[in-house]
């Protein structure tokens, strides 16, 4: 159910972010500066006939910024990010736009406030994730950085022990698109087993822990996943190469430019989900 107070906090924060007063966005929309006070302070919604134009105005992806999660569900979620020896030549440390790889793959997390969070690696990969985390520590996100070596057995065990499910990425791509958290929230409600996104499919699995570890184990990501196909209109780039990288890059200044908005920024987004 979503929270007036959510809602609320969504609209102060893009309003002044548009550089907008509440009677100049009241105006946009017809309604009384009252009224946007009211949204603000969570003793109203916004009638649902203004969420269009709202989110237009405001650059606003309703589907993610609208959908209040809940939260006894995230809370049994865990994002793992496995890429034993690495995959490609492109580590962590590489930068699409002004962003290390890194920190895109972590917004995929915090998009759906996943906020316990393993990353499993090695070499400069696991060096890079050691010192970039730190970043987070004024948060509530908890970040782990694990060698390979030390995730199996009953080390791998207590690592998982209170969570029921896994959010896996196990290589680095970039994905844009409206409605992009929505689709990811339908994947951790889905009842199948195991579920990965678009076809062809990103290196991306929802679904229980035993299921997706036997997974890890077996090394077959091509096989065991139902494809949910709800992606219309996104834009992918697998990061396995530089050429991909300076590509990805040019993409992102290009949208960035347009929608005068930093895309897969941290603090912006656990700003915006209350992380």
């Amino acid at each position: 159910m979503l929270k007036k107070t959510k809602i609320g906090n969504t609209i102060s924060y893009f309003r002044k972010k548009a550089g907008l007063t509440q009677k100049e966005l009241a105006d946009k929309l017809f309604v009384s500066d009252k009224a946007v006070s009211k949204w603000e302070r969570g003793l109203s919604y916004p009638d649902v006939t203004y969420i269009s134009k709202l989110s237009k105005i405001l650059d606003i992806d309703t589907d993610a910024l609208f959908i209040e999660e809940d939260k006894s569900i995230v809370s049994n979620w865990c994002g793992m990010l496995y890429l034993p020896n690495g995959v490609n030549s492109i580590k962590f440390s590489n930068k699409v736009e002004d962003k290390f790889i890194l920190e895109i793959i972590i917004c995929y997390y915090l998009l759906v406030s996943i906020n316990n969070i393993l990353i499993i690696c090695d070499g400069e990969n696991y060096k890079f994730a050691i010192k970039f985390i730190k970043k987070f520590s004024q948060y509530k996100i908890n970040i782990e950085v694990i060698n390979v070596k030390r995730f199996s057995g009953k080390s791998r065990s207590n690592l998982l022990k209170n969570f029921t499910d896994i959010m896996l990425i196990y290589d680095l791509f970039f994905i844009y698109g409206v409605g992009l958290t929505s689709s990811f929230q339908r994947a951790m409600i889905d009842k199948s087993t195991l579920i990965t996104l678009f076809n062809p499919r990103l290196p991306l699995v929802f679904g229980q822990k035993n299921d997706v570890l036997n997974m890890i184990d077996t090394k077959d990501y091509s096989n065991n996943a139902t494809i949910l196909n709800l992606f219309n209109g996104y834009m992918v780039i697998y990061l396995n190469s530089i050429k991909s990288v300076n590509k990805c890059s040019k993409l992102i200044n290009t949208i960035e430019s347009v929608i005068d908005y930093e895309l897969y920024s941290a603090e912006e987004i656990i700003k915006i989900r209350q992380i």
